[in-house]
């Protein structure tokens, strides 16, 4: 893959070495593309009324898709934190929360009729999304789902698998012969989500401080990595303005 001309570096602790913002988002960028002509057509036809981002991996991610939606369509967007532990009684406690969220008046309100755009960055067993799509389910939603990439794994399951887990049409970026199979870890590994989140816990649409935002959170990254969120929300920008242009709405 032909990488971008102008890597910006960071300090080395900051810092897989030889991996920068610019680098990250133009996989991203890559990797969006091939979605966003999947929806095409239900995008323009207001078929979608929330990006519903998981945190902390699925922020940025989801934000480039809401930012690039906004140039046609209004669309609300969302952060909701998964939970890998789907069979307990904390689990119970956990679908409950979510269905009162998801049932409130103001979350309906914004949505409508229309389907709910659930977006992480890498999908591998579904284990960490399965507690989010039933309880959309459960309060009568409708939803996709959409990964950057697909771990492939011992331990994850094939696409078809995660599917009937989920209940959910399933949408992979970077399927091609051009791309390796893997994804850098947004969160983990880059700092660039801003903040971690405890299970349970949500966020309402943001603006300035959408990538350091503090509600409902502490935050995560050291002081010196300040500059990279702020080089990260420019590149949000920027790159769903680069997605608009390339599929022609902007």
């Amino acid at each position: 893959m032909e990488k971008p001309n102008t890597p910006m570096r960071y300090k080395e602790n900051s810092w897989d070495e030889g991996t920068s913002v610019v680098r990250v988002m133009y996989d991203l960028k890559e990797r969006i593309k091939p979605i966003v002509e999947t929806l095409k057509e239900g995008i323009e036809n207001d078929q979608y009324g929330m990006v519903l981002g998981v945190d902390a991996s699925g922020r940025v991610p989801a934000l480039v898709l809401a930012r690039l939606i906004q140039y046609k369509r209004n669309i609300e967007i969302r952060f909701v934190t998964g939970n890998k532990n789907v069979d307990n009684e904390d689990s119970l406690v956990r679908l409950d929360e979510l269905k009162g969220h998801f049932s409130t008046e103001e979350f309906r309100g914004q949505l409508g009729d229309r389907e709910v755009l659930i977006v992480d960055d890498i999908i591998a067993s579904g284990f960490s999304l399965e507690l989010i799509c039933r309880a959309l389910k459960e309060v009568s939603l409708r939803y996709k789902v959409i990964g950057l990439a697909h771990e492939k794994s011992k331990t994850s399951a094939s696409k078809e698998a995660v599917m009937e887990r989920l209940e959910a049409d399933i949408l992979i970026g970077g399927e091609g012969d051009q791309f390796s199979g893997e994804y850098p870890e947004i969160y983990g590994k880059h700092q660039m989500a801003g903040i971690k989140k405890g299970v349970g816990m949500f966020s309402k649409s943001i603006h300035k401080t959408e990538l350091d935002a503090q509600a409902g959170g502490n935050l995560y990254y050291p002081k010196q990595n300040q500059k990279v969120l702020q080089r990260t929300r420019e590149l949000v920008n920027r790159t769903a303005h680069q997605l608009a242009e390339e599929i022609g709405w902007a």
